[in-house]
């Protein structure tokens, strides 16, 4: 969301409020995903879940990067929202995979680590994807671009890695892989 936002300022030269429409969708993505991915895990697993979602958002992510040389904001409405809708489905089932091995004396403890990684992981994230755009941003799209294709693949390396996590019964469903 920060490069699009950056990139709606920057290389098209919309006010805060114009960036601010035009990572919208993200965030309407986001809510969305968020709200269907727990009842998709209960059907297809956890794992299953994570994948599928990292795969939208990889195809969100994708689409802005090969839009052209300089999208509209208008034509970053559906990818951004494919986007957001992939990456927010993916914080519950994930959360829940990975708590779901955990002892109930170590919930506590492992929620926590969890959400500390989680926050360190979001901070080196967001600066050094913001970095890679400030340093090829000339022009704005050929920045939105590579930032576009590293962050894709980012989401690829973490779709391998869910191949990792251990196993989620869904609500009433056999654990994965048996």
């Amino acid at each position: 969301m920060l490069v699009l936002s950056l990139y709606a300022q920057y290389g098209l030269g919309y006010t805060a409020l114009g960036a601010g429409l035009v990572i919208t969708p993200v965030a309407a993505g986001n809510v969305i995903g968020a709200l269907t991915a727990m009842g998709l895990a209960s059907r297809i697993g956890g794992r299953a879940t994570i994948q599928v979602n990292l795969a939208v958002a990889v195809a969100g992510l994708a689409s802005i990067a090969f839009l052209g040389s300089a999208p509209s904001g208008l034509a970053l409405a559906g990818p951004a929202l494919a986007l957001g809708f992939g990456l927010g489905g993916i914080i519950a089932p994930l959360f829940s995979t990975i708590l779901a091995g955990i002892t109930q004396a170590e919930t506590g403890s492992a929620a926590g680590s969890l959400g500390a990684i989680q926050q360190l992981a979001g901070s080196v994230g967001v600066a050094t994807i913001a970095t890679l755009y400030t340093a090829t941003a000339h022009p704005a799209a050929r920045g939105l671009v590579i930032t576009a294709l590293a962050a894709v693949g980012l989401l690829a390396a973490g779709a391998a890695l869910t191949l990792l996590l251990p196993p989620a019964r869904g609500a009433g469903g056999p654990a994965e892989g048996s």
